[in-house]
């Protein structure tokens, strides 16, 4: 595998502890997730598709879009969307020119 998070939690169906094992392959294992219940290792799910990351299993950045994954361990398939999400220097920044536009406003009242 390339890399991976272990006893990830959510709503994982057929799980024992409601927690799983995320698996992101590259694309010479075929791309995509393996997804393992963290309980007795029992593959819950086996998609391919396009690799889900791009830079080195040390350091990545994930693909942003949505995906389409084919599951290998039966019939069906999945959508994955990934979206960005602001570092939280933008949110400073945003923050510090709305606190300049209120004091430019407010000079120009008095």
């Amino acid at each position: 595998m390339s890399f991976y998070y272990l006893s990830v939690g959510g709503l994982f169906p057929d799980t024992t502890w409601s927690t799983a094992d995320i698996y992101f392959r590259n694309s010479s294992q075929g791309g995509g997730l393996f997804i393992v219940d963290s309980g007795p290792n029992s593959p819950l799910v086996l998609s391919s598709g396009p690799q889900l990351y791009s830079g080195s299993e040390a350091d990545f950045d994930f693909v942003v879009g949505t995906h389409v994954l084919t599951e290998a361990m039966g019939p069906g398939s999945y959508t994955l969307t990934i979206s960005a999400v602001p570092e939280p220097a933008t949110y400073g920044m945003m923050l510090a020119g709305l606190g300049l536009v209120g004091v430019a406003l407010r000079r120009r009242q008095s």
